[in-house]
């Protein structure tokens, strides 16, 4: 096998090592490209969630994030 094949195999496996325990938000207006890439992601990341636009993202995240107020991020800023 050549150095930059072997390379190419080792990062796409470390990949799915580091990836295989984190979720991925992946927001995307368009339906096939948002399935395509969801079903790609999901070889490397434990759950892919999927939203259509920014808000129904938002939506999504705050079910397993608190976010925090724009005046408690600026406060952290500072």
């Amino acid at each position: 096998m050549c150095k930059e094949r072997f390379y190419i195999f080792a990062l796409k496996y470390i990949m799915k090592i580091a990836f295989l325990n984190l979720t991925l938000l992946y927001v995307e207006d368009d339906d096939i490209i948002r399935q395509n890439a969801v079903e790609y992601l999901s070889v490397y990341f434990k759950d892919v969630l999927e939203a259509e636009n920014g808000q129904e993202g938002f939506d999504l995240l705050g079910h397993f994030h608190t976010i925090p107020s724009k005046n408690k991020a600026n406060k952290c800023l500072k």
